[in-house]
């Protein structure tokens, strides 16, 4: 149990440490410390008086032995006194973090007492890939294709098993294990049996895709196959390629089959008031006291004055009219409903009187809508009026999709979420034809819109989070009445590897929304999405918005701009030119304490 936490500990300080850049941090072998090292350490914290005499004389003198405190030496025997049982035991554990240490100088994990049997089971799995997937991929000529099968559960080092065949082919790789398919696991769990000599291995997806990429495949799949006949269990096929255009192909051919707990509705017994109230005391963290962001119902009141008044080169419509080209609409708000659903039925109230459109999205994650406990979703149904409300104050309704948190917090079927709630939403009237994704790749691996098939980047049948693997493109928008997302999201034209993984490395630390670098990415640059609209303009805070336009036209990122500078650059805009405007509620519902409603609540 020691090895195994400290391997995984190391493993999980060192990933994380190299999301930075290298001069932000310093590695110490404080085992092998000397006083150099020491200084090094001075010299990188920035600390003065650095005395090496001193430190010497720390260094040489014993602190902390057993000896010195009471009087006996330790009772933990010697490596060399482990037994070759124990001692693979231990190599199976520690390795990785071993290796990356520099602990062990070999990069391959040593191999068990005497050898491994390799075990290979022909019976039990087909002679090579479905032909369907060598038709998808246009056939494989010599040297093109490597296929392996049953022994990557049977190697003493799956990761240098991995490599060896990944070197070995210029363009496919295919690799099926007959173990089953282990999706959460972060690494490969392993174990050898001196009795048989086999290994017995449950393969990490997750490691071995990771292990693939760093061979140089551009595309790499990891899926739960469900093999043709059902006593045999669903097996883990790897389908990878050098080249980034047979993405879309590598799962063709195959019964792809994850397993998810179901998705279960219950009733919540809150009433409406006392949901009202929670929503309340929570929101109130962003005005005065708290964070400090929100600005009150009487600056929603200017804003929907100035964009009644806007000029006659701008349309207002709705975000689905604007994706659907309709109307000559050219402008259209959109409004993601993350959590004040007390400030957005005045906000409704305020753009209906002004027949100025908003297309309000719902957002079945937040705790507004309802919320997950003993494996099941609770739903507040007292909402149902309240969102009908919302429509027939003059809103579009759509879905803030974010069935990746439902997948990837709750082991549940998040596709089954979304379809049960566009259900549920459209039995209380609510005529709902478009969605906008929740979120960011950089906190689930993949946008949320990638859940729906032809919006998954590069073709992508997954996406890999914290050591699972997350199913993508497995819905059909117009099966579910949908016809459009709401930021136009999509792949972009030309994914950009480096970028890409410097963007899923995680958000930066701190306030990233109001982080200029990591804004101008997003709206501007992004690796993920294609932003189907020449401008998106985004409310941040208090009079705090920032404007982002297509990649390559000049002065497209502006941030830190009042709504005076939105206004008069939204009027100068030519009526060819798509703008959209992203808020939250929540920063438009400043209140003078916990339980204050907005401020401006009855404003008209």
């Amino acid at each position: 149990m020691s090895a195994w936490y400290w391997n995984y500990l190391n493993c999980h300080l060192l990933r994380s440490l190299h999301r930075l850049p290298s001069h932000r941090y310093l590695i110490v072998d404080y085992t092998r410390a000397d006083v150099e090292t020491i200084r090094r350490c001075y010299d990188f914290l920035g600390l003065t008086r650095f005395s090496a005499a001193r430190v010497r004389a720390v260094l040489d003198h014993r602190v902390n032995s057993l000896a010195d405190r009471i009087g006996e030496g330790t009772r933990y025997p010697k490596w060399a006194d482990w037994s070759a049982d124990l001692q693979q035991r231990f190599w199976e554990l520690a390795f990785p973090a071993m290796y990356a240490l520099g602990f062990a100088t070999d990069p391959v994990r040593p191999a068990p007492p005497g050898g491994a049997v390799e075990r290979t089971q022909p019976n039990r799995v087909s002679a090579g890939p479905p032909a369907a997937w060598l038709a998808a991929l246009g056939g494989a000529d010599t040297g093109e294709l490597i296929v392996s099968h049953a022994s990557l559960e049977s190697a003493h080092d799956p990761d240098h098993h991995l490599r060896t065949l990944a070197r070995k082919t210029d363009r496919l790789l295919y690799i099926v294990t007959a173990s089953g398919y282990f999706n959460g696991l972060r690494d490969h769990r392993l174990r050898w049996d001196p009795r048989t000599r086999e290994c017995h291995n449950d393969v990490s997806p997750a490691r071995a895709r990771e292990v693939l990429e760093e061979e140089g495949f551009a595309a790499v799949e990891a899926l739960p196959v469900k093999p043709s006949r059902e006593e045999t269990p669903v097996r883990t096929v790897l389908a990878a390629s050098r080249r980034g255009e047979d993405a879309p192909a590598l799962a063709a051919g195959h019964d792809v089959q994850f397993s998810w707990k179901q998705y279960r509705v219950n009733r919540c017994p809150w009433s409406l008031k006392d949901l009202l109230d929670l929503v309340n005391r929570g929101c109130a963290y962003f005005s005065p006291g708290g964070l400090d962001l929100a600005n009150p119902l009487s600056y929603f009141v200017r804003m929907a004055d100035d964009l009644a008044a806007l000029p006659d080169n701008r349309k207002l419509g709705t975000v689905g009219a604007l994706a659907r080209r309709e109307g000559r609409v050219n402008t259209a708000i959109r409004l993601d409903l993350d959590m004040d659903l007390i400030a957005i039925r005045a906000m409704a109230r305020i753009a209906g009187r002004r027949s100025v459109p908003m297309s309000v999205y719902l957002l079945p994650t937040s705790s507004y809508y309802g919320y997950f406990a003993d494996g099941m979703f609770h739903r507040h149904f007292v909402c149902g009026p309240v969102y009908k409300e919302l429509q027939d104050a003059g809103c579009e309704i759509g879905l803030h999709i974010d069935g990746l948190e439902v997948y990837l917090r709750h082991e549940i079927d998040g596709a089954a979420a979304i379809r049960e709630e566009l259900e549920w939403l459209r039995s209380c009237g609510l005529k709902i034809r478009g969605m906008t994704g929740h979120n960011v790749a950089a906190v689930y691996g993949a946008e949320n819109f990638e859940l729906f098939a032809g919006r998954n980047v590069g073709g992508r049948r997954t996406a890999v989070k914290d050591g699972t693997l997350l199913p993508l493109g497995v819905l059909d928008e117009s099966a579910l009445g949908l016809d459009y997302e709401g930021s136009g999201g999509g792949p972009p034209a030309i994914v950009d590897r480096s970028a890409r993984a410097t963007y899923l490395a995680g958000l930066p630390k701190g306030d990233f929304l109001r982080n200029p670098d990591w804004m101008r990415i997003y709206l501007v640059d992004s690796p993920y999405c294609k932003w189907d609209y020449d401008w998106n303009i985004w409310l941040l805070g208090k009079d705090t918005w920032v404007i982002g336009g297509r990649p390559g036209r000049p002065d497209n990122f502006r941030f830190g701009v009042t709504w005076d500078d939105v206004r008069d650059f939204i009027s100068a805009r030519p009526a060819t030119e798509s703008v959209v405007l992203t808020l939250h509620a929540i920063y438009l519902g400043r209140r003078d304490g916990t339980n204050e409603l907005p401020a401006g609540y009855d404003a008209k």
